[in-house]
């Protein structure tokens, strides 16, 4: 249980302690292992707050998204936007940020159009460049958009399942962007720590376990077979925009930082809310 409790105290605002002052290498892999599933705690925490502001109404019919949703709760009360924002601010507020952070300095390297170590230096600059500040602007204004839609369209379970599946399967990415084949871009810092540390077996093991939660999401979801596949591809498609991010970093800085794990958490999880958002938009042609 090192590991959760390391995950948790990297990469959320609670501070756990932990039997290690300085992880070694071991322990980072193990509480990589964990980020999906810490994930999960944020968003179930991000859901739980946005309901101040959006609040479902009961009704029988429960259609939503055309996904064959029965006895739920329908036509939330409230305003989904605020909702959305809410839900935004609180992954931000109790991850620390670090995610936007990183993508910022990844978009600002990649954008800057300079070699790999110059790239590196610019990235770890305390300030935001042009591009990262165009791309934080552009990804949260997606992210808000796209919960704002859902919320407005579906149901409290329907709209809770997506909002964990978005959180787990982007953290998901990030441990496949740990994988034994992706090397370091600098010989220090957290991403040389866990750079190559997830092996084949790790992957599998915990690409089955996210399967699992998100087979279970469906059930709890009463979703129809349609929903089951919508819920299915955002997941798979944060994992794929991962995949691409990582492999966009690996060509141009030579590997993986500290800060392409932020850039494939924050792009993974928009990629699966504006999937799970066009689904909801053209389902009823399905």
């Amino acid at each position: 249980m090192n590991g959760l409790r390391l995950a948790l105290s990297m990469f959320t605002i609670f501070r756990v302690k932990t039997d290690a002052t300085t992880p070694d290498r071991a322990t980072c892999a193990a509480g990589m292992r964990w980020f999906p599933f810490v994930g999960v705690l944020l968003a179930l925490l991000a859901e739980l707050a946005s309901l101040a502001f959006w609040r479902p109404a009961l009704s029988d019919d429960g259609a939503s998204f055309g996904l064959g949703l029965s006895g739920d709760f329908v036509g939330a009360c409230g305003s989904p936007f605020l909702a959305a924002v809410t839900v935004v601010s609180v992954l931000a507020i109790f991850t620390r940020g670090l995610h936007l952070d990183g993508l910022a300095d990844v978009a600002d390297g990649l954008g800057s159009g300079q070699p790999s170590q110059e790239a590196l230096t610019i990235m770890k600059r305390s300030d935001i460049g042009p591009f990262g500040v165009v791309t934080l602007l552009l990804v949260l204004l997606a992210q808000v958009a796209a919960l704002t839609y859902l919320f407005a369209s579906g149901t409290m379970r329907m709209c809770l399942a997506m909002v964990v599946i978005a959180t787990m399967s982007s953290r998901l990415a990030v441990l496949h962007a740990c994988a034994t084949s992706v090397p370091s871009a600098r010989p220090e810092g957290f991403g040389a720590l866990v750079a190559s540390s997830a092996t084949r077996r790790d992957l599998v093991k915990t690409d089955i376990l996210v399967g699992l939660a998100v087979v279970g999401l469906c059930f709890a979801s009463a979703v129809s077979y349609r929903g089951a596949v919508v819920l299915i591809a955002g997941a798979v498609a944060a994992v794929v925009m991962g995949w691409l991010v990582t492999r966009a970093c690996i060509g141009r800085f030579g590997g993986v930082t500290g800060d392409v794990f932020g850039a494939v958490a924050e792009s993974s999880m928009t990629a699966a809310l504006l999937t799970f958002a066009f689904a909801a938009t053209w389902v009823s042609s399905w």
